[in-house]
């Protein structure tokens, strides 16, 4: 539970520092990639429990001629 509050509180505390990079970051995947804006992935864990990540995209589904 200590952790846990210690953990939140970091994040909160962060926040106004982060907020303005994850915005531009938005904006940045908009112009380049459209939508969606985040990755979503299925990735084994601890004990082989599967758990969701969350990324920025930063690829296209569009091939080259090779």
């Amino acid at each position: 539970m200590k952790k846990n509050f210690f953990d939140l509180f970091l994040i909160f505390l962060s926040l106004p520092l982060t907020l303005p990079i994850y915005l531009l970051l938005i904006l940045l995947v908009l112009y380049k990639f459209k939508f969606p804006i985040l990755f979503k992935q299925s990735r084994p864990g601890l004990n082989k429990k599967i758990f969701n990540i969350y990324k920025f995209r930063t690829m296209t589904n569009t091939c080259d001629k090779d």
